[in-house]
């Protein structure tokens, strides 16, 4: 990272996922993005609902998370989150994350 412009960053992003999605199709049901915080920290203007069609690609039930460690949700553009944490954590009250919500 930091060899290249954000532009060119994302653009080699969404061409590699684009290609694995149609390559493999359904045989890719997600993605975990892992140290996605790294990316967001170097390249701080890049959105990732900007991938979206690039994860997408080959099967649109495909899920994607970008995690952030033990940071809060990064992004709303995910279907999961990978629960890390840097501790002991109450157990989930429900399916769903409350925080990030908006």
């Amino acid at each position: 990272m930091g060899e290249t412009d954000s532009g060119t960053y994302l653009r080699a992003h969404h061409e590699i996922l684009t290609e694995f999605g149609k390559r493999y199709g359904r045989k890719i049901s997600g993605y975990w993005f892992d140290g996605w915080y790294q990316s967001l920290e170097q390249y701080p203007d890049i959105d990732p609902r900007e991938l979206w069609s690039a994860v997408k690609a080959g099967n649109p039930d495909r899920v994607v998370a970008y995690n952030s460690w033990i940071y809060p949700v990064e992004t709303d553009w995910q279907e999961y989150w990978a629960g890390e944490v840097g501790g002991l954590v109450r157990p989930a009250s429900s399916r769903f994350s409350e925080q990030g919500l908006r």
